[in-house]
């Protein structure tokens, strides 16, 4: 009976570790399948990137999808109107409602704590940006993978964080 509780103990365990890995390697597809559609109707100019929301829409593509373009636009439109300065600190993403480290044009010496995985994710790219410059690529690689981790391991709470993640996924992928 003990062995026969042994092996039963055994096989759970190795299928809970395969069944895990490929949880964990479908969110990654899903993931890596979404950004490719969004950089699909990403366009890059001069000033910054934006996502082409009327051709998406025209195309049927996925409402998440068009979500996660809207907060990219969101970005788009604070980033061309902000100034870039010493005293304020272009934040990873413009969500000013979102978190304390997140959006642009908030003074970089913020003391309150980040609330989440996510908001902690841009304090560390904004704290980046600080000490290696504005736009500096490895600080977007960085925040990029940062951000593709805690995805694929469940960190990033659905909702409004997913959709900021996601679009700062595409837009520092296509800036690093």
């Amino acid at each position: 009976m003990k062995k026969l509780f042994n092996m039963f103990f055994m096989a759970t365990m190795v299928l809970s570790m395969f069944l895990g890995t490929v949880c964990y390697a479908g969110a990654e597809d899903s993931l890596n399948d979404q950004i490719a559609i969004i950089e699909e109707y990403l366009v890059k100019d001069e000033n910054f990137v934006s996502f082409n929301l009327e051709k998406a829409i025209a195309d049927g593509i996925d409402k998440e999808i068009i979500e996660i373009g809207e907060c990219i636009n969101e970005l788009s439109d604070a980033y061309n109107a902000s100034n870039h300065n010493d005293k304020q600190l272009l934040r990873s993403i413009e969500v000013a409602i979102y978190g304390n480290y997140c959006g642009p044009n908030t003074p970089w010496n913020k003391k309150d704590a980040p609330i989440d995985t996510l908001d902690t994710y841009c304090m560390y790219h904004d704290l980046c940006y600080l000490s290696k410059g504005w736009g500096n690529k490895e600080c977007n690689r960085k925040f990029v993978q940062q951000l593709k981790s805690a995805i694929s391991r469940g960190a990033i709470p659905k909702g409004k964080a997913m959709i900021v993640a996601k679009g700062a996924i595409a837009i520092f992928s296509k800036l690093s």
